[in-house]
């Protein structure tokens, strides 16, 4: 039991950290090299009563209630984050190809159906797709995100597939308010159920095992002539392949249509410019170490070395606390990312985002993944792009308990000064003799004409052959 030996009123009951949530931190300070103060799990003396059918009582001080809340809500993050990592982990090794048909003729067409043939062991099978651990299962059904996975995005010129059959989608599992008991949650075994269920209902594929093939059809209501329409969904694939054979058939068309699809299918489609999203924020208080230019010309810097980068905007809050995020340049970006106009943010520092360790959470655990979208923050070392631990958030969160704000501010000094360097800034406090700091340019320094004539006097004197003893004496 973590508590303070300094305690001395006991009333109720006493409330401890419970021994799974600081294996939960400890395990995962211990895998970063993250270090965790002796104190780190200490929350004072704080008791509770407990009555039936009612709310539970806390009492303690404020600062012990609010420690504990955190340190609880820290190992639900830290769970959740695992939970997501390792998900994601499994699914990014499924390959998976999108494909459309097309009518170039000059009837329309209705009654199409669509077959493929595709080598059983390389086809994936949908009872092998990974399923949700217990602490984001009902996360990952909420948003939707499996159907975003699944589903082919609409472009340009292709059509959206519609089923020509009402889908059977299951009924999800929700918990219910029982009198004199309380809330019941579902149980993880309903949530993985309906999650295969679901799964099945979304890829709207009818599959046909044979010994050595795997046959993949659907059908398609109608189409237009020139139309192109998407297939219900993503294929998925164990491993990579070289064609596809398909057939076709319609109702106005006596022609069975043949064929094969030739192509190398990947596992992601990359494009040779990363469209970034340059995110910079001051607020009123701040000084200049992290001014606007600073913040630009540090995030300009980074992306001159990276070939694969390219900035897309830049949104910049200028005025505006981090405590919240009712800023008007972040709703902006926030507003491309979702309309998938971003492949990456980038930031100075992980404070520029914001000071409020819940909605930054938020942003970086669930948003930012949501999307698909890869967070840099320069100061802090971390490059989502290529870093594939992602431990980003979770470190703010240990960093907030082990304050090492001086140390952050340490780094903030250091980048802006190697900033000012770079840019042939004058960064000490006093200019050197001939030279004076300008009154109307901070960071440069201007010729001293008065002390010119004596520096231009002495280099004369040295070319003429006088020694040092004899320079001084004419200035003497």
């Amino acid at each position: 039991m973590i508590r303070s030996s300094k305690s001395t009123i006991k009333l109720g009951n006493e409330l401890s950290i419970e021994q799974e949530n600081i294996d939960t931190i400890q395990q995962y300070a211990k895998e970063n090299n993250i270090f965790l103060t002796e104190d780190f799990f200490d929350i004072g003396y704080i008791t509770f009563f407990s009555i039936p059918y009612s709310t539970t009582k806390y009492y303690g001080t404020e600062s012990e209630k609010k420690k504990y809340k955190m340190i609880c809500e820290l190992s639900e993050k830290i769970s959740i984050f695992e939970g997501y990592k390792k998900f994601y982990e499994k699914i990014s090794e499924i390959y998976y190809t999108e494909l459309a048909i097309q009518n170039n003729g000059k009837k329309f067409d209705e009654d199409i159906e669509v077959t493929l043939k595709i080598k059983r062991e390389i086809l994936f099978d949908l009872d092998n797709f990974p399923i949700p651990c217990e602490s984001i299962i009902e996360s990952v059904i909420d948003n939707e995100i499996i159907e975003k996975y699944l589903n082919i995005e609409k472009n340009y010129g292709i059509n959206e597939y519609t089923s020509k059959y009402i889908k059977n989608i299951p009924v999800i599992p929700r918990g219910v308010n029982i009198p004199a008991i309380g809330y019941s949650k579902p149980s993880y075994d309903s949530y993985a159920e309906y999650f295969k269920e679901y799964l099945k209902s979304i890829i709207d594929y009818e599959f046909i095992v044979e010994d050595e093939y795997c046959f993949i059809r659907y059908e398609q209501k109608n189409i237009k002539p020139n139309e192109a329409i998407s297939f219900p969904a993503k294929i998925l694939f164990n491993s990579e392949l070289d064609e596809i054979e398909y057939e076709i058939n319609t109702k106005y068309n006596p022609n069975i249509q043949k064929g094969k699809i030739i192509k190398k299918l990947k596992e992601w489609f990359k494009i040779s410019k990363l469209k970034v999203a340059a995110y910079i924020r001051i607020s009123k208080k701040e000084k200049e170490v992290n001014s606007i230019s600073n913040q630009k010309d540090l995030i300009d810097y980074y992306i001159k070395n990276k070939e694969n980068l390219g900035i897309y905007n830049y949104y910049v809050d200028n005025g505006y606390s981090g405590t919240n995020f009712d800023r008007p340049e972040l709703k902006r970006m926030l507003k491309d990312i979702s309309n998938k106009k971003v492949d990456i943010v980038i930031v100075k520092d992980l404070s520029r985002l914001g000071r409020n360790y819940i909605e930054v959470g938020e942003l970086l655990d669930s948003i930012l993944p949501l999307y698909d979208v890869k967070l840099i923050s320069i100061n802090d070392n971390i490059d989502g792009l290529n870093n594939e631990e992602d431990s980003y958030l979770l470190k703010a969160l240990l960093n907030i308990y082990n304050e090492n704000y001086p140390r952050d501010i340490s780094n903030k000094v250091k980048t802006s000064l190697i900033t000012k360097k770079v840019n042939s800034e004058y960064i000490t406090s006093y200019a050197p003799y001939g030279y004076v700091k300008s009154r109307y340019e901070k960071n440069k320094i201007i010729i001293d004409i008065e002390a010119a004539k004596l520096v231009k006097m002495i280099f004369d004197s040295i070319e003429k052959g006088l020694s040092k003893n004899e320079i001084v004496d004419i200035l003497n």
